[in-house]
């Protein structure tokens, strides 16, 4: 039985669910809706953000993650993927919905990754219904840090 419970964003009051995940850990069942500076809506589209949440940079992701909570580093993402089985941890964590172009997800956790795509350098928005990407707080080289994506035909994490 998958365990749940909710945090509330004293910066705006958006109520999110967590899920407990096999890696031990509490993760946000659902994207970010917080107005940072710098985020995003897909296609500046005020629907989208009910359905994915915002899309953020990074120089933002600092400013965008509530008090008490961070964003994952690479190695917790890593002990996520392995704790769920790295062959198919996308599917497992996908959301079984017709908002990804192939529904190849079955959303064993709860987990619930849903396409949002991503917002270009050049401001274009890309891949809504294909891709969902997230960022790592672990950085590498000068301007640069890792992430995690899924892909609507791969059955891994990426």
């Amino acid at each position: 039985m998958t365990a749940y419970r909710q945090y509330q964003d004293t910066r705006d009051g958006h109520i999110y669910n967590c899920v407990l995940m096999p890696d031990g850990k509490w993760w946000f069942a659902k994207n970010l809706s917080y107005a940072s500076a710098n985020s995003h809506v897909y296609n500046n589209d005020s629907s989208n953000e009910a359905i994915y949440g915002r899309l953020y940079p990074w120089d933002d992701l600092a400013s965008a993650c509530p008090s008490g909570c961070h964003i994952p580093t690479d190695a917790e993402w890593t002990a996520l993927t392995t704790a769920i089985g790295e062959d198919a941890a996308g599917t497992k964590l996908k959301a079984n919905s017709s908002l990804w172009a192939t529904n190849t997800g079955t959303d064993d956790y709860g987990f619930s990754v849903l396409p949002a795509g991503f917002r270009a350098d050049d401001g274009s928005f890309n891949l809504l219904g294909y891709y969902a990407a997230f960022w790592s707080s672990s950085v590498y080289g000068a301007s640069n840090a890792w992430y995690r994506y899924f892909y609507c035909d791969y059955a891994n994490v990426y």
